[in-house]
């Protein structure tokens, strides 16, 4: 097939994904507990506050997935930089939702969405590859911030780690928090994703910006765009925890998710502006 067959190809199916994975999410945050609370979690009330919270952020998602469809229909460059990180904080989201429960402590009713949670999982996979695919043929950025970029990623990395590790510590050192006791799979769920998965790749990442090619283009769009989501997750989740007195609760989660958000958010929107003006300008 002719390499712009190709590109049509990857165009039309990425904006088929969208509306998949954008109906997908719309009905799994309509049928959960953010709305009408049909499927019930396996989870302790405070872990329930946090998922409430960040089911705002996945909803907010469900109309961005839709919205990117014509987008990505009319070959917009910009749609897959946008799904590509989307994607892939839907599939950490929704991995941790299917085994950050608590099935035989809590009761719930979550089994009976398991196949709706694994089709928003495998469909936001293939967008994820599409978008990739679809970054991968765009031209390189010379102008794009790659020092901004190495610096952010690599100190989010740090920073997540030594968190991670402190609470690692205190586990190791005192025992069970109450917070731990009342979440123990989401712990080690969380835990087990960032340091052996994100934290790893949000480091190569920031290295692969010495060496500038389309692979630390992509991979620098779709980190910075994953993370913009996920510390909005957590900010909103650290804000929900402080509305209702959860355990564990405290503002200065708060500020410290804020202050890490911001300069994240900025460097993602640097690289869309670039990749507007540069490949269309």
């Amino acid at each position: 097939m002719p390499a712009a067959g190709m590109a049509r190809t990857t165009e039309l199916t990425g904006g088929v994904l969208c509306v998949v994975v954008g109906l997908l999410l719309a009905v799994a945050t309509v049928i959960g507990p953010l709305v009408a609370g049909r499927v019930r979690f396996h989870m302790s009330a405070d872990a329930l506050v946090q998922y409430v919270g960040g089911e705002l952020v996945t909803s907010s998602l469900a109309v961005l997935f839709l919205a990117c469809t014509p987008f990505w229909w009319a070959g917009r460059d910009w749609a897959p930089a946008l799904t590509a990180g989307a994607s892939a904080y839907v599939i950490y989201t929704f991995f941790t939702v299917v085994m950050g429960q608590e099935y035989g402590k809590y009761p719930g009713n979550a089994e009976t969405a398991f196949l709706l949670y694994t089709a928003i999982t495998a469909s936001a996979l293939l967008l994820l590859v599409f978008s990739v695919r679809a970054l991968s043929a765009l031209p390189p950025m010379p102008s794009a911030p790659r020092q901004a970029t190495l610096a952010v990623v690599i100190a989010l990395g740090v920073l997540f780690a030594l968190l991670w590790m402190a609470q690692l510590a205190g586990f190791y050192r005192t025992g069970p928090t109450e917070e731990y006791t009342t979440a123990t799979a989401l712990f080690w769920v969380i835990k087990y994703l960032d340091l052996g998965i994100v934290i790893p790749l949000l480091i190569i990442t920031g290295l692969a910006q010495r060496n500038p090619s389309a692979v630390s283009d992509v991979a620098a769009i779709t980190a910075l765009g994953f993370m913009t989501w996920l510390l909005t997750a957590i900010l909103v989740m650290a804000a929900a925890m402080i509305r209702h007195q959860s355990v564990g609760a405290s503002w200065v989660l708060v500020v410290a998710f804020a202050a890490l958000l911001v300069p994240t958010a900025l460097v993602w929107i640097r690289w869309m502006m670039e990749l507007v003006h540069h490949v269309h300008g």
